[in-house]
């Protein structure tokens, strides 16, 4: 048997996005890193929407281009606001609530809105 010492304690490998009811989307320490996604290589985000599939599409950029969201980093996420584009598609969650993500072939990072889950809130 070959142990292996774990040195991550606190991590967070969890692969998700979390959509706030105020329109904050934020992608999870462990999204960053399977995603490569850094502060020199996302400084901005480009936000794209698929009705028919109610998918959220993101790609990240290092230079402002067209139409682009800010993007914060923070000790175990990144965020940015959405409001403008759930406001529009009327897709804006009542509560905060986690989501699937994926990354397709052409470098967007995808939000899967069918698969919402409502956060629990602690008493």
């Amino acid at each position: 048997m070959a142990f292996e010492r774990f040195e991550n304690i606190g991590g967070i490998y969890v692969t998700k996005a979390s959509i706030s009811n105020r329109g904050i989307i934020s992608l999870s320490q462990g999204a960053c890193n399977s995603f490569n996604l850094n502060p020199e290589n996302a400084k901005f985000v480009q936000l794209y929407y698929d009705k028919e599939s109610c998918l959220i599409g993101l790609k990240f950029v290092a230079e402002q281009s067209g139409a682009v969201a800010n993007v914060r980093f923070r000790n175990t996420s990144l965020d940015f606001s959405a409001k403008s584009l759930l406001d529009y598609y009327k897709i804006m969650p009542e509560k905060t609530s986690s989501y699937e993500i994926s990354k397709l072939d052409d470098e967007m990072i995808v939000i899967n809105m069918k698969s919402a889950k409502v956060r629990q809130t602690k008493n």
